[in-house]
């Protein structure tokens, strides 16, 4: 993690975002937090000419889990890759997770 309340930036690529395009898709995060110290954790996403996911947040414990989000992206060219960013801290208590895997697919 960065520095507390620095957001982690993760790459999408473009290739990716393609084969979503105009479908629903599903985002899933895999996580958990360090030290046993539950977090709290917010997550923002752009994604070229398909927009964004809107601010997602999640409480984040000590086992491993998913944090799923699903969007309607539309049926368009990304143009670009895309980013999804995680602050690993909302709260700025110092606090540290570890991401495990992070999916995009289509949903259905």
């Amino acid at each position: 993690a960065g520095a507390s309340g620095s957001p982690i930036l993760f790459d999408v690529g473009q290739g990716v975002l393609e084969d979503v395009a105009g479908k629903r898709a599903v985002f899933n995060i895999v996580a958990r937090a360090r030290e046993g110290a539950e977090t709290q954790i917010s997550v923002d996403c752009t994604l070229g000419e398909l927009g964004d996911c809107g601010r997602k947040r999640y409480v984040v414990g000590a086992a491993r889990d998913e944090y799923l989000f699903e969007i309607d992206l539309p049926a368009r060219q990304p143009g670009s890759g895309g980013t999804i960013a995680i602050n690993p801290d909302v709260e700025g208590g110092g606090k540290a997770i570890d991401i495990y895997a992070i999916r995009v697919l289509p949903a259905g």
